[in-house]
C-alpha cells in the first residue's frame, strides 16, 4: 500500500513538473515564488522586486518643468542600470468601464457621512458617480523595481547557496511540493535592492512626483487586478507568509506538510485559468484580451502624453508596460558584425551600422547609458463582444503608430505570455522586441508625469483634470497645515457652484458626526442654494441647523458687537481684538481707509473700560422688569422663583437663571448687563480719559476724544442695529448664510463705509464661537467652567469655514482688511478655514496672498492680469499659461479653472475641471426664475423626484433659454405687461407637473 501511494506521488510529481513545463496552467506564465520582507517579493530565480504606484506629478507639467524631471529621473535610473543586474517594469493602465467603480468607492466616506447625519443626497451621490464616469478612467501607474541576481558577483551566488544547504542540512524540512520557496532569495542581494528602492524613492520625489511603496499585500493585489479584476474584491489580500497560515486539504503524502503551510503566491495571483480564442486572443474570466507590442520602435521620440491624448478620444481601455534592463548594445553585437562584413550589399546595413555607431557615440563622449527595452500593450471588452474588441485593437494600434513611428504587432506565437507580458510584473519574459536606445530617451517615453492630487487617499470633492484622470480633494484636511483660500472670479464664471460644492464637502467631510460650523457672507444669493440643499436634505427636526439670513437695517436684527461669552464678565482676548478692529472702523471717517493718529489706542482704551465700569465689582447695569426683548427673562425669572429687588443687577439674574440650568434665558439676561457701544462713548468722558487724549486732536483739528463721541455717535444713528442689546439671533444653527445685498452697497465713501461695517458684523454674528480654545476655559468663572469645558471641546473638533465673497468691497477699509489678514494668519491654530473671493487679483492685499494656501483662478486672465498674478501667486510661466488660455466657462463638459495648493506633501498646481450634473445644477441654482420652479416643485414632490425631473427636462440647471422663449409667445399674444408677467414661469411649472404624471403614468 505504502509502495502504491509512493509511485502514486512520484507520478503527480513528474506530470506537475512536465505540465508547468509546457504551461498547461494559467499559473505557470507567473514567476513570482514568495515574499521576502514588507515590501519586496521573490521570483523563482532569487530576483527581488518592489512595487511602487506613482500617483503623478504635483506640477503642472510644461517644457521646462518636463525636462527638468525628466533629467532627474534618468540620471537615477542610470546609477543603478548601468551597473548591471537592476532593471525596470514601468505599468500604466487606464479603464473609462471601471471609472464608475472608483468614484463610488471614493464617495464612499461621504455617501457614510450623509447617512450618519441623517442628510438624504441619495440622489446627488448617484449622479455624481454616473455623470462623472462619463469623462473619467480608472488611471493606474505602477514602477516595478527589479534587482537580479547577476547584481552580486558569481563568489557571492555561491556563498549564498551554500549557507543555504547548510542551514537545510542542520534543519531539515518536511516535503512542501505545494509551498512557496522562502529560501529563493539571496541576502547579498537584500542590501542592494534596498539601496535602490530608496535612491529611487528620494529622486523620485525629488523630481516633485508622488510615488509611495506598496507593501507586499496591496502589490499583491494590484498584480492580480492586472490580470482578473472581475474576480477580485477590493477587499481581497493574498495569504502570504506572516500571516495566519488557511487551513487546507493535505496531499495523499503523510510526509507533505504542503496543507500547514502558507498557499503557493501564483494561483493567488492567477485566480483563473486562461482560454486562447485564437493567435491573438485571450480570454480570462468574462473579458477577452487583444495584447499587443512595439516590433519596430519610435524613430521619432515622443513623450508618453502625446499618445495619451490620441487614445484618451476613444474612450476605450488600455494598458503598456516598459521593461528597461541594461546592455541595449550587447542585443546589437551580431548586426553591427554583419552590416560592417555586407554593408555595401544593401542600404538597410548601412543604416542598421550608422545607428549603432550614434548609440555607441553617445555613450562614450556624452555619458549616456545604452539600455535594452521592450514595450507591451494590450485592450480588452466584455467576451461578448468580439467585434468590440478587434476594432478596440485596431484603434490602439493605430495610435500607437502614430507616437513617433512605432509599428505594432498583435501575433507573438504564444498569446497568453503576450497577457501576460502586459500585466503588472507577474512576468519579466516579455514577448515585445527588444531594442537598443539611450535611456534618457526611453524616460521621456514613460507615463511618469500624470497629474497628481495630494489628496490621494481621496475627498468629497472629486475634481477631474481635462483629460479625464479623477482629482480629488478635502477642504479642512490634514494634508494641509492651514486652509486659507484666494479664489479669482468674475460673475457668472461657475464661483457659485464651485463653493457650494466645497461647502457641501465640508459637511461631509469623513468621519465627523455633526455638521460643522459654516459662515457664509455672501452678497446675493450664491449660496442659498447650498443652505435649500441642506435644509430639505434634513429631516424637519433637524433643519434649525441651517439659516439663511438677509441683513436689515431694522430692530430684528440688533446686534452688540460688545457680547461676551456665557458668564464672562470680560472679552476674551481675540474677542478684544475683533471689537477693537470693529470700533476702529467705526471711527473711521468716511473716505478715509485708516482711523485719525492715536485712535486705535483710545478705542482699546474705552472698551477695557467698559468691561471694567460695568462689571458686577464697579457698576453693574440694575435689573428692570419689562425691558423690551426680555420678556423670556421675566417669564424665566418667575418660573424659577429668582428673587429680585431694587439693588439686583443683570449679572446677578445671569448667574442665577445659570444655576438653574436656564441657560438660554442667562444668555439673554447677560446681553443687558454688558456694555452698548453708546456706553463706550459716554464712559469716554471719565478723567482718566482726558489725562490720556485730552490734548491729542485729528488732523482736522478737532480733539479726539470729541471727535470718537461725534463718530460714535453718527454710527448709532446711520446703523441703528447696533446701538441697543442684540436681538439678532442665530439659535443652534451651524451652517449660516448671511445675505448683506440690501446692506452692503457700493459707488460712494458712506457706501463703502456701511459695506465694511456689515461685512464685521456679519463676521461677527456668524463666527463669533469659532475662536475658543480649551486655554480659555480659565478666563471664565469658576461656576462656568464645566459648561464652557463641553462646548469648547465640541467645537475644537468641528469643522470650520468662514466665507467670504465680493471681498473687493472692502478695499477702502484698513481695519476689516486687517480683521481678515488675522482671521487668515491664526486660521490653521484655530482650525478655521478661510475662503476670500473676488473678481480681480488686485482686490487682494499682499498679506491676505502671503497666507493663502490654496489660490483658484476661475475666470480666464488678460495677458496683462496674468503677469500681475504671476508675480503676486509666485505662478511659474506653465502656470501663467494656463490662466491666459486653457480655462473654460461652465458648459456641458463642467468648467475648467487653474488651481494651485501648499501642502505638507509640497505644492501642487494643476488645470482641473469642476463636472457636475444637472441634478446638483439645480440643487446650487440661485437665479430668482429658477429658485422659484425648483422650491414650487420642491413643496410639490419632494426634494429628491423634484431635482431629477428638473435635471431630466433642464440638464443645464437652468429655465433660463424656455423662460425667454415663452415670454416672447405671450408678449406677441399681448399678455405680458397685462398683470401676466409670471404667466410664462406658472406655464413651465404647469407643464412639468404634467410632464411628471405623464411619467408616473408609464412606470
Amino acid at each position: 500500500m505504502a509502495f502504491a501511494e509512493n509511485l502514486v506521488e512520484n507520478v503527480e510529481t513528474l506530470l506537475a513538473w512536465i505540465s508547468r513545463g509546457v504551461k498547461q496552467a494559467a499559473a505557470d506564465y507567473c514567476d513570482i515564488e514568495s515574499v521576502d520582507d514588507e515590501h519586496t517579493i521573490t521570483m523563482r530565480d532569487g530576483t527581488l522586486l518592489t512595487v511602487i504606484r506613482l500617483h503623478g506629478s504635483y506640477r503642472m507639467i510644461g517644457a521646462e518643468e518636463f525636462q527638468d524631471a525628466d533629467t532627474k529621473i534618468s540620471k537615477s535610473l542610470k546609477a543603478y542600470i548601468g551597473t548591471g543586474g537592476h532593471a525596470v517594469h514601468v505599468f500604466f493602465s487606464a479603464d473609462p468601464d471601471s471609472a464608475e467603480r472608483d468614484i463610488r468607492t471614493a464617495l464612499a466616506p461621504s455617501m457614510a457621512t450623509a447617512k450618519r447625519l441623517n442628510l438624504d443626497l441619495d440622489d446627488l451621490f448617484e449622479e455624481d458617480i454616473r455623470h462623472l464616469s462619463k469623462f473619467c478612467a480608472n488611471e493606474k501607474v505602477f514602477v516595478t523595481l527589479i534587482t537580479r541576481p547577476a547584481a552580486v558577483t558569481v563568489g557571492e551566488q555561491k556563498r549564498d547557496q551554500k549557507a543555504k544547504e547548510e542551514l537545510i542540512a542542520a534543519h531539515p524540512l518536511p516535503r512542501l511540493r505545494d509551498a512557496p520557496n522562502l529560501f529563493a532569495a539571496m541576502s547579498a542581494l537584500r542590501t542592494r535592492h534596498s539601496s535602490f528602492v530608496s535612491a529611487i524613492m528620494g529622486d523620485l520625489r525629488d523630481a516633485r512626483l508622488a510615488a509611495e511603496v506598496l507593501d507586499v499585500h496591496l502589490a499583491s493585489y494590484e498584480m492580480r487586478m492586472s490580470v482578473d479584476p472581475d474576480f477580485t474584491d477590493d477587499n481581497w489580500r493574498a495569504c502570504l507568509p506572516g500571516d495566519k497560515i488557511p487551513v487546507r486539504d493535505m496531499r495523499r503524502d503523510k510526509k507533505d506538510m504542503s496543507g500547514a503551510f502558507w498557499p503557493r503566491l501564483d494561483r493567488q495571483l492567477i485566480p483563473r485559468d486562461g482560454e486562447l480564442i485564437d493567435l491573438k486572443t485571450v480570454a480570462v474570466g468574462d473579458r477577452i484580451y487583444a495584447p499587443m507590442f512595439i516590433h519596430l520602435h519610435p524613430s521619432d521620440i515622443k513623450p508618453f502624453q502625446q499618445l495619451f491624448l490620441r487614445v484618451v478620444e476613444t474612450r476605450m481601455p488600455w494598458r503598456m508596460s516598459f521593461l528597461i534592463e541594461s546592455g541595449g548594445l550587447g542585443i546589437l553585437a551580431f548586426k553591427d558584425f554583419v552590416s560592417a562584413l555586407f554593408g555595401f550589399t544593401n542600404g538597410d546595413n548601412k543604416l542598421i551600422k550608422e545607428a549603432i555607431s550614434e548609440v555607441r557615440n553617445l555613450k562614450n563622449r556624452h555619458n549616456e547609458l545604452d539600455v535594452r527595452f521592450r514595450v507591451d500593450f494590450a485592450t480588452w471588452a466584455p467576451k461578448s463582444e468580439r467585434k468590440l474588441l478587434a476594432n478596440r485593437a485596431s484603434r490602439l494600434a493605430r495610435s500607437v503608430q502614430g507616437w513617433g513611428g512605432a509599428d505594432v504587432r498583435e501575433v507573438s506565437g504564444d498569446a497568453f505570455q503576450g497577457f501576460m507580458s502586459s500585466t503588472l510584473a507577474l512576468s519579466l519574459n516579455s514577448v515585445a522586441t527588444p531594442a537598443c536606445a539611450i535611456l534618457s530617451d526611453i524616460t521621456s517615453m514613460l507615463p511618469l508625469y500624470r497629474p497628481a492630487s495630494p489628496w490621494m487617499d481621496g475627498g468629497a470633492v472629486l475634481y477631474r483634470t481635462p483629460d479625464g484622470k479623477i482629482w480629488p480633494y478635502q477642504p479642512n484636511s490634514p494634508v494641509q497645515s492651514s486652509w486659507i483660500t484666494v479664489m479669482v472670479a468674475e460673475p457668472r464664471s461657475g464661483k457659485s457652484v464651485n463653493g457650494n460644492q466645497v461647502n457641501l464637502a465640508l459637511c461631509l467631510s469623513p468621519g465627523i458626526t455633526r455638521l460643522p460650523l459654516i459662515a457664509i457672507i455672501d452678497v446675493g444669493k450664491a449660496s442659498s442654494g447650498l443652505i435649500s440643499l441642506l435644509y430639505h436634505a434634513l429631516p424637519e427636526n433637524q433643519r434649525h441647523l441651517v439659516a439663511s439670513i438677509r441683513m436689515r437695517m431694522t430692530p430684528e436684527y440688533a446686534t452688540n458687537p460688545c457680547d461676551t461669552q456665557l458668564g464672562c464678565r470680560y472679552p476674551l482676548p481675540h474677542e478684544e481684538a475683533f471689537l477693537v478692529n470693529f470700533m476702529s472702523l467705526l471711527v473711521t471717517p468716511m473716505g478715509k481707509s485708516a482711523p485719525a493718529d492715536g485712535m486705535v489706542g483710545l478705542v482699546k482704551m474705552a472698551v477695557q473700560e467698559a468691561y471694567k465700569y460695568y462689571s458686577d465689582k464697579h457698576n453693574a447695569k440694575p435689573y428692570s422688569r419689562n425691558t423690551e426683548g426680555a420678556e423670556a427673562v421675566d417669564a424665566a425669572i418667575e418660573r424659577y422663583g429668582v428673587h429680585i429687588d431694587d439693588q439686583t443687577t443683570w449679572w446677578e439674574i445671569v448667574d442665577a437663571l445659570f444655576e438653574r440650568g436656564a441657560h438660554h434665558e442667562a444668555m439673554l439676561a447677560q446681553r443687558y448687563a454688558v456694555p452698548l457701544i453708546p456706553d463706550l462713548a459716554s464712559n469716554s468722558r471719565e478723567p482718566q480719559f482726558n489725562d490720556m487724549y485730552g490734548a491729542k486732536k485729528t488732523e482736522d483739528g478737532e480733539p479726539l476724544l470729541a471727535a470718537f463721541s461725534r463718530m460714535l455717535s453718527e454710527t448709532i444713528r446711520s446703523y441703528p442695529i447696533l446701538g441697543r442689546p442684540t436681538r439678532f439671533d442665530l439659535g443652534e444653527a451651524r451652517v449660516v448664510s448671511i445675505d448683506l445685498d440690501e446692506v452692503a452697497k457700493t459707488g460712494s465713501a458712506a457706501a463703502d463705509h456701511q459695506s465694511a461695517v456689515c461685512y464685521m458684523l456679519a463676521r461677527y454674528v456668524a463666527a463669533k464661537n469659532f475662536y475658543l480654545l480649551e486655554d480659555h476655559v480659565q478666563n471664565f468663572p469658576l461656576q462656568y467652567r464645566k459648561y464652557h469645558e463641553k462646548r469648547i471641546h465640541e467645537i475644537r473638533q468641528d469643522k470650520k469655514h468662514i466665507h467670504f465673497d465680493e471681498v473687493h468691497r472692502t478695499s477702502k477699509i484698513a481695519p476689516v482688511r486687517e480683521q481678515i489678514v488675522l482671521d487668515e494668519r491664526e486660521g490653521g491654530k484655530w482650525g478655521v478655514k478661510v475662503t476670500l473671493i473676488s473678481q480681480s487679483v488686485t482686490d487682494f492685499d499682499a498679506a491676505m496672498l502671503e497666507f493663502a494656501t490654496c489660490k483658484i483662478v476661475i475666470s480666464k486672465q488678460n495677458e496683462a492680469n496674468a503677469g500681475i498674478m504671476r508675480q503676486m501667486f509666485n505662478m511659474t510661466e506653465t502656470a501663467e499659461y494656463a490662466v491666459r488660455h486653457l480655462i473654460r466657462p461652465p458648459g456641458p463638459h463642467g468648467s475648467t479653472f487653474v488651481a494651485m495648493f501648499s501642502t505638507k506633501r509640497g505644492d501642487a498646481a494643476h488645470v482641473l475641471n469642476n463636472t457636475i450634473g444637472g441634478i446638483k445644477l439645480w440643487a446650487f441654482s440661485t437665479t430668482n426664475e429658477d429658485t422659484y420652479v425648483r422650491d414650487a416643485l420642491y413643496s410639490k414632490l419632494g426634494p429628491a423626484p423634484a431635482r431629477r425631473l428638473l435635471a431630466r427636462l433642464y440638464p443645464g440647471g437652468s429655465i433660463a433659454d424656455e423662460l425667454e422663449r415663452r415670454k416672447r409667445r405671450l408678449e406677441a399674444s399681448g399678455l405680458i405687461g397685462d398683470g401676466q408677467d409670471d404667466g410664462a414661469i406658472n406655464e413651465i411649472i404647469k407643464d412639468i407637473l404634467a410632464q411628471h404624471e405623464a411619467l408616473q403614468r408609464e412606470a
